[in-house]
């Protein structure tokens, strides 16, 4: 998986993420922590 993306959102942090040869997707973290 390849992190395209992170920002700040109210519910925590959102995320994009892209494989190779597949789509990019999104995915809400509660915190920081979580994200990493």
């Amino acid at each position: 998986m390849v992190l395209v993306g992170v920002d700040g959102c109210k519910a925590g942090w959102i995320a994009v993420c892209r494989g190779p040869g597949a789509a990019p997707s999104t995915a809400v973290f509660p915190s920081f922590a979580a994200l990493l």
